[in-house]
């Protein structure tokens, strides 16, 4: 057995690293609400005339999709950095989670420009969609009723 010599120990006790104090943490939070306030009051920003309660400011939904990645964007690097740690540690760390984050955007990026973007993909087998609601098919007669069977005893 090979004894461990002095030098061979690290210390894991000290703080080398500068942390956030209690204070950045609460405004932070108060950050993150208000960027989350904001992405939930999208939801009265559309064109959409039929509901009385939306604001109708006309924006599309290709701009509020637009906006709503901005803000997630801007959240994911907040509580990555702060909450996480990440502004602190290893550089390494923060080249990980941004990947993360590159990967998530293009991931969301193709759908949501799949679903809102791509009005006509070609496909004329579902261009005509019926204009009222289909009728159900007629009842039919109900089954023959059978008889119990006659109990032997």
């Amino acid at each position: 057995m090979t004894a461990i010599a002095e030098t061979d120990v690290v210390d894991h006790g000290s703080d080398d690293h500068d942390h956030p104090t209690d204070a950045t943490y609460w405004k932070v939070g108060a950050f993150l609400f208000a960027m989350t306030a904001l992405e939930v009051s999208t939801y009265w920003w559309t064109e959409d005339k039929v509901h009385p309660t939306h604001l109708n400011l006309g924006i599309s939904s290709a701009a509020t999709a637009a906006v709503l990645l901005t803000l997630m964007t801007i959240k994911f690097v907040t509580v990555a950095m702060y909450f996480m740690h990440l502004k602190y540690d290893s550089r390494i760390l923060s080249r990980v989670f941004l990947t993360g984050i590159v990967m998530a955007m293009a991931v969301y990026g193709a759908t949501l420009t799949a679903m809102i973007y791509w009005h006509d993909s070609g496909v004329t087998a579902y261009v005509n969609a019926p204009r009222a609601k289909p009728k159900p098919p007629p009842p039919t007669e109900p089954p023959a009723v059978i008889p119990p069977a006659a109990h032997k005893g």
